[in-house]
């Protein structure tokens, strides 16, 4: 399912240093309670650090945050806009003055860094642990060794952009399948024009190996998968694109944002990004505001439909709350259905409630039903700490591998020796 575009951002966050809370109350001493209490039982001043972009989504969140306050007459709110790229070195200087945040907004990338070191509260067991209500690669991406770390506020999972001029001109539609997009190769007959373009980073390598039943680890066994043979045949079948003259070449040199300037261009008909890079073209032709764009899940390499990987943010209490149960009723605030909705209409950002999708205002917006299509089809962040430092040899290997100068099952093996600084004690392939 391809429809219009929708935006919104993410960078993955360094992981914060082994340091220690101190005086702080365990997050498994009071993983229950908290969201559904009396308004007038709830008191306190909470330090909530947000994560949104400061202009355009910012003011959302502050909306609602002055929703909550009025709802909790007795509970005020000082709000931070942390910038994500800040993040992680913020929250490390806060532990070590002990002055960390009630609640904060954490990329799934990095919640389970913050989980492991013991600095966010056990939420499992609360009014907040509703598995049923959310998306399941949010809800999964937001819990860490079984425990509820965070609750999903925005996804942000890998889509597929499609340029309807570009594909006018050549004369196809949307592929569904990789066969469709190899088959689309000879349509682009203006020079230097492809189908789509090859992924210019890891985490865009992740479509071709999600597609074939493959994936990054088993977190559940503790085991390394990127190397099993569904991963490898991901592989196989983003390499048998290039082999077939439909993926327009990613130098290694190439960032993410030029790949996105000659989609803009009409090199490419199609590209595997994220909601905040797209947006990046929103400012100019052909796409400003979204005009132009289609929007949907990457293509299917068999009958199971597509699959793609997902990245997104939960909103979770630290255990250095003071105020827990005011705490949880702010994250409850955040990350419920009406506060999605808002985030949806208002700012563009990605739902992680599937109800949001069946309101009025978000059900008539082609824009988000194509986010609904790629969160659908999207495999769980998996959550260990570090985890944003396995991205980048994807996208190495990939590179050497699309260029021949390795086989796909060469360089998978390539990609495991060079997580296996960052993986946890005990995983093995």
């Amino acid at each position: 399912m391809v429809v219009g575009v929708a935006v919104r951002g993410v960078v993955a966050l360094a992981a914060v240093g082994s340091l220690a809370l101190t005086g702080c109350v365990s997050g498994a001493d009071r993983a229950s309670g908290g969201a559904e209490v009396d308004p007038a039982a709830l008191q306190g001043e909470l330090v909530f650090w947000d994560s949104t972009v400061l202009d355009t989504e910012a003011p959302v969140v502050r909306d609602l945050i002055g929703s909550f306050e009025e709802a909790y007459p007795d509970v005020s709110v000082r709000y931070e806009n942390v910038p994500e790229e800040k993040l992680a070195e913020r929250f490390a200087k806060a532990v070590q003055a002990d002055s960390v945040p009630d609640v904060v907004r954490v990329p799934t990338t990095t919640t389970a860094t913050l989980a492991k070191q013991g600095y966010l509260e056990n939420l499992s067991g609360s009014p907040l642990d509703t598995p049923d209500e959310f998306l399941p690669a949010a809800f999964a991406s937001a819990q860490v060794d079984d425990r509820l770390m965070g609750v999903p506020q925005t996804g942000e999972p890998v889509i597929m952009a499609s340029s309807a001029g570009t594909m006018e001109r050549a004369g196809v539609g949307v592929p569904s399948s990789w066969d469709e997009v190899a088959q689309q190769a000879e349509s682009y007959s203006e020079p230097d024009a492809y189908p789509l373009q090859a992924p210019a980073s890891g985490l865009e390598v992740l479509p071709f190996v999600y597609s074939t039943g493959g994936g990054m680890l088993d977190t559940a066994a503790s085991r390394v998968i990127i190397n099993d043979g569904p991963s490898v045949a991901g592989f196989e079948a983003g390499v048998a694109l290039a082999t077939a003259g439909a993926l327009r070449p990613a130098a290694k040199t190439e960032s993410e944002q030029e790949a996105l300037k000659a989609f803009q261009d009409g090199k490419v008909g199609s590209i595997f990004t994220t909601p905040a890079r797209l947006r990046t073209l929103f400012g100019s032709d052909p796409f400003r505001d979204g005009q132009g764009l289609l929007v949907g899940a990457p293509p299917a390499a068999g009958d199971d439909g597509p699959a793609t990987a997902y990245l997104g943010y939960n909103v979770s209490v630290t255990s250095a709350s003071q105020s827990p149960d005011a705490s949880q009723a702010l994250v409850a605030a955040l990350t419920s259905a009406s506060g999605q909705q808002e985030l949806a209409t208002r700012a563009g950002l990605v739902p992680t409630r599937g109800e949001v999708y069946e309101a009025d205002e978000v059900s008539g917006d082609p824009m988000m039903s194509g986010y609904l299509a790629a969160m659908q089809a999207a495999q769980p962040t998996p959550m260990i700490a570090r985890v944003q430092s396995l991205y980048g040899p994807i996208g190495q290997e990939w590179l050497n591998m699309v260029d021949g100068r390795t086989s796909p099952r060469t360089g998978a093996n390539a990609i495991v020796r060079l997580w296996l600084p960052y993986l946890p004690e005990g995983y093995r392939d």
